[in-house]
C-alpha cells in the first residue's frame, strides 16, 4: 500500500508548456518552453487516508480527495482539487499522474508526476480558472517531498 509520508510537506508546482513554432517543428530533443502556472505545498490532512489540503498561499487553497491504484506494477495517482471558502469556492481541478517511491522505503511516497487540468473556476469566474486559463487548460504537474 502506498502513501504518503506522515505529517510531511510536499512542494507543489505546475507548468505550462508553451513551445515557440522553431520548438514544436524540431526533431527532439530539444529543449522546450514552460511557464510557471502554481505553486503551493501538499499537505495531506491527519489520520486521513486520502484526503489533503494544496495551499498556494494563505486563504488560496483546494481541497484534495486521492487515490493510489496499481496498475500493471505502477502506482497511479488521480485527485480531484476543489476550492471550498474564500474566493476559491467552487473551482475544480483534476490531477493524474504515476508515483515513484524512495527504495529504501517502497511503500512512501517520494514525488508524483503527472497532468492537471482545469475542470471550472471559482464561482465569481467559473468559465476562467484561478491562475487566469481558460477552462480545459492542461498542464504538467510535480509534487515531491520536501
Amino acid at each position: 500500500m502506498i502513501a504518503f509520508y506522515d505529517a510531511a510537506e510536499y512542494l507543489y508546482g505546475s507548468y505550462l508548456v508553451t513551445p515557440s513554432l522553431l520548438q514544436y517543428d524540431s526533431d527532439p530533443p530539444i529543449a522546450t518552453d514552460a511557464v510557471k502556472w502554481a505553486h503551493g505545498r501538499f499537505l495531506e490532512t491527519a489520520g486521513s487516508t486520502n484526503h489533503g489540503k494544496l495551499i498556494f498561499k494563505p486563504g488560496i487553497e483546494l481541497d484534495v480527495e486521492f487515490e493510489f491504484n496499481v496498475v500493471d506494477g505502477l502506482t497511479a495517482f488521480s485527485a480531484t482539487g476543489k476550492g471550498l471558502i474564500g474566493p476559491t469556492t467552487g473551482a475544480v481541478y483534476r490531477l493524474s499522474g504515476w508515483v515513484t517511491t524512495y527504495d529504501a522505503q517502497p511503500s512512501k511516497v517520494q514525488y508524483i508526476r503527472g497532468s492537471v487540468v482545469a475542470l471550472r473556476g471559482p464561482d465569481s469566474r467559473p468559465k476562467m480558472e484561478l491562475g487566469g486559463q481558460e477552462i480545459g487548460t492542461v498542464g504538467y504537474f510535480d509534487l515531491h517531498l520536501l
